[in-house]
């Protein structure tokens, strides 16, 4: 038999942990938050669209 895959609460990682210390809705603000300082992605945006699935991180970092 092989090892269970964990479910729910039972996969909370340290990214999870940090994420919801630091008053973010998901452990994906760390790779946004990465990605945005590496590229400047938002340096002259204007409007942004959210076309990926809830939780709506990009909505929580860019306010």
């Amino acid at each position: 038999m092989g090892k269970k895959k964990k479910v729910g609460k039972e996969r909370i990682d340290k990214y999870y942990k940090l994420a919801k210390s630091a008053g973010y809705r998901a452990r994906s603000a760390f790779k946004l938050i990465q990605i945005a300082q590496k590229y400047n992605i938002f340096k002259d945006a204007n409007i942004l669209i959210d076309l990926c699935a809830a939780p709506g991180e990009i909505f929580n970092l860019c306010k």
